[in-house]
């Protein structure tokens, strides 16, 4: 398996599993569920399948930079 894909699956597992377990009050309601997609008071636009998307790109990215040099 590629370098960059391998670091870039490891980190993007971590940081997911992270924010999973802590659980932040903008992307989580109270009782642990995901916070619906909107604008609203009981929603986020930080929705947290949309976050871990653009969490693998950017980790792809940085990675594929740092190790292409």
């Amino acid at each position: 398996m590629n370098k960059v894909l391998l670091v870039t699956i490891i980190f993007y597992v971590v940081i997911s599993l992270v924010i999973w377990l802590i659980k932040p009050a903008f992307m989580f309601n109270y009782n642990g569920s995901i916070k619906n997609l909107g604008v609203n008071e009981d929603e986020t636009i930080f929705f947290y399948p949309i976050i871990l998307i653009f969490l693998g790109i950017i980790l792809y990215v940085i990675f594929f930079k740092l190790f292409s040099k």
